[in-house]
């Protein structure tokens, strides 16, 4: 099998280098102005005046290719500085567009306008940003295999305004949040789209296929762009936090400060430094409680310093997870470019959650970019305690190869290197996926084998390990079968997990359909599994159902119902579960909005037997939006299991993502308005970035 592996890899990587990119079908050019434009959501600049703009905006969904219901313009134009976007979309029914006043990235289903930038125009990776009908922005970075780096923020300016007949939005987009190419002509990919929530339709520009899955690909190429300045910049970012912390008549007054601090090198190379870096939890809702997980719960990164440029350690396997890095002290990282390669260096001293212990994380990343949209890449993952000779080791080379413009075949080997206390243990895994992306389906088979001795302490891969595993997963999509139904899609697969005599320990099947209206998306699905944990065998099925709807401005509500078999892995039996979960989000007035969730679990050791436990947990949540970047918020959860309650309060300026002052407190475990101040948390913590 391994041979074969290796013998299918490489006729894959002489296939993909027998293709060539397609030359952009659009192209064009826009112009330095001379005046700025004042972003405020109305178009009167007399920059716009003088600006051409783009119009043809067609259907993406839910009928391809067809002029959408409402008509949209767009205005681009650069300065020195800034890249400039002013959008003015049309709509017949101007009081059901969807729109929030929030926090940045905090709407989820209000209409929006977004555009991509593919600074180096290599189809594999780009800047995205969505912006809502009041200017509230959400960005990322998009790359070609899938994968989206979220933690990314871009230092833009943009606001929004509604009128009779039409939304305006205007944006700013600092050179300086980019990287690209250190060349005196710029040649980007480009695209737009606009999402009509209360219609169901998603329009772009330029007009793109379903048959082509990457986006980048179908996207305009944007010329006229000189001159700016690419690189050499400095960013510095200090922050200082001070809390008073009393628990169970216990006090602390602990002070706490740091900073970041970003150079670019080059246009393609930044070096970041850090030293005591910014947790960022603040801003993080209170979390959940699961009681019958299996595996360690994932969470996402918030720190500054890691959130900047290593999306570049991604890769097949999860073998890198910045959270594994508990406490770090100091640290240092270069990521960027060197040519069309793309590169990454990490290096962090971590205490550990106790500070009982020090180690070493020293991380190294190469992605080579071959013909195609196909990669080729290199990662070493380094866990060192020096003050007792342990250490965690990974060296793996992986590859993304397209050929045919549907298929992506994706594989990965990895060699795991550890010296505990006690033992040294090395291991080999490695992974294969096939993927097919059509017009209308999704074909995807895959891999795994990972044995017992495979340790990757850097990432976060407890689902595979101890296991072959093979697997496949399938999707079929109708656009528009019905007037009433924009998109109807049918879904499966089954994966089976073999133990290293071959023996089939765990087997899981799922199957559902899901159907997409303008104002609605409901989910039925059924699955039946077979898990063995602990040596305990668990075998179960049941059906889960979901409905989303957000019949006007005002209202959104979602409904879950989930009936079924379930495991109960620290008790060691399956049971019967029934979890009921809703939610309602009402937006009153402009500014305000207010979060009511339920969910209620009750679990039994059998169908129709002796109650395990229920569980209720209400969560709310209050907010006021002062102005775009000024917030007042209250959170309260109530968990019946325990009869304990949570509750936080917050006061938020955040001038711009990475510049803020949050004044707050937070409530904990109490079970009476007596027990509020037992176990509090009052803090202040100020952050600002020098952008030089």
């Amino acid at each position: 099998m391994k041979y074969l592996l290796r013998m299918l890899m490489f006729f894959v990587l002489v296939l993909g280098l027998s293709f060539k990119l397609s030359a952009k079908k659009i192209v064009i050019t826009i112009e330095r102005i001379d005046h700025k434009p004042v972003i405020d959501g109305v178009l009167d600049d007399s920059t716009w005046l003088y600006v051409e703009p783009i119009t043809g905006f067609m259907q993406y969904n839910p009928v391809e290719g067809i002029a959408p219901s409402e008509s949209t313009e767009l205005y681009i134009a650069y300065d020195d500085d800034n890249f400039y976007l002013a959008f003015k979309c049309y709509d017949s029914e101007i009081n059901e567009v969807r729109a929030t006043v929030t926090q940045r990235e905090s709407w989820d289903n209000d209409d929006c306008i977004g555009f991509a930038f593919d600074t180096y125009n290599s189809e594999r990776e780009a800047f995205i940003f969505n912006v809502n009908p009041y200017g509230i922005p959400s960005d990322f970075i998009w790359h070609h295999d899938g994968y989206m780096d979220n933690g990314w923020d871009a230092d833009l300016r943009s606001k929004g305004k509604i009128f009779p007949d039409c939304y305006c939005i205007e944006v700013a987009v600092p050179f300086k949040s980019l990287r690209m190419p250190a060349t005196d002509e710029q040649e980007w990919g480009f695209y737009a789209l606009r999402s009509i929530k209360h219609k169901g339709e998603f329009v772009v520009w330029p007009p793109r296929t379903h048959k082509i899955p990457n986006n980048m690909s179908q996207a305009a190429l944007l010329k006229g762009i000189s001159g700016i300045e690419t690189g050499r910049h400095f960013v510095l970012l200090p922050y200082i936090f001070s809390s008073y912390i009393e628990n169970d008549g216990d006090e602390s007054r602990p002070i706490d400060a740091g900073f970041d601090f970003r150079y670019g090198i080059t246009s393609d190379l930044m070096l970041d430094v850090t030293l005591n870096p910014d947790y960022s939890q603040i801003e993080a809702d209170p979390d959940r409680i699961e009681l019958t997980e299996r595996y360690a719960q994932w969470l996402p990164e918030k720190r500054p310093f890691f959130t900047e440029g290593t999306d570049i350690f991604a890769s097949n396997q999860s073998l890198f997870y910045s959270r594994t890095i508990s406490n770090p002290v100091a640290g240092g990282k270069l990521t960027g470019r060197i040519g069309v390669n793309r590169i990454g260096f990490l290096s962090v001293m971590d205490e550990g959650v106790n500070s009982d212990e020090k180690n070493y994380y020293n991380h190294l990343r190469v992605k080579c970019a071959i013909a195609n949209q196909s990669t080729i890449g290199f990662l070493m993952t380094n866990k060192d305690n020096f003050e007792d000779g342990t250490y965690n080791r990974a060296l793996s080379v992986d590859g993304i190869f397209r050929f045919m413009d549907i298929y992506f075949l994706k594989s990965q080997v990895t060699r795991t290197l550890t010296r505990s206390d006690t033992q040294d243990y090395n291991a080999t895994g490695y992974n294969l996926n096939l993927e097919r992306f059509g017009a209308n389906s999704y074909n995807g088979i895959w891999y795994n084998d990972f044995p017992e001795e495979f340790d990757a302490q850097s990432g976060s891969m407890w689902d595979v390990i101890g296991y072959k595993e093979i697997g496949s997963d399938n999707a079929f999509t109708i656009r528009k079968p019905l007037p009433e139904i924009n998109e109807l899609e049918i879904y499966g697969g089954a994966k089976g997990k073999f133990n290293y005599n071959n023996e089939l320990k765990e087997e899981y099947f799922w199957v559902g359909v899901e159907a997409i209206l303008d104002k609605t998306w409901t989910e039925l699905s059924f699955f039946r599994n077979h898990e063995c944990y602990n040596d305990q065998d668990f075998r179960y099925s049941g059906f889960e159902y979901e409905l989303w709807n957000t019949p006007t401005r005002y209202i959104e509500y979602y409904l879950s119902i989930l009936m079924g078999g379930a495991a109960h892995y620290y008790e060691g039996f399956t049971g019967w579960k029934m979890r009921l979960a809703c939610g309602l989000t009402v937006k009153p007035l402009k500014r305000v909005v207010y979060n009511i969730n339920i969910r209620r679990e009750d679990f039994y050791y059998e169908y129709r037997g002796e109650r395990c436990y229920l569980q209720t947990i209400v969560w709310n949540k209050l907010s006021y939006q002062i102005m775009p970047s000024m917030f007042i918020r209250g959170i309260y959860q109530y968990n019946s299991l325990d009869k304990t309650s949570d509750a936080s309060l917050l006061f938020a300026f955040e001038y711009s993502p990475l510049s803020n002052i949050y004044i707050g407190a937070n409530f904990g475990d109490f079970r009476s308005f007596e027990q509020l101040g037992d176990n509090i948390e009052a803090f202040i913590k100020i952050g600002y970035l020098w952008r030089l």
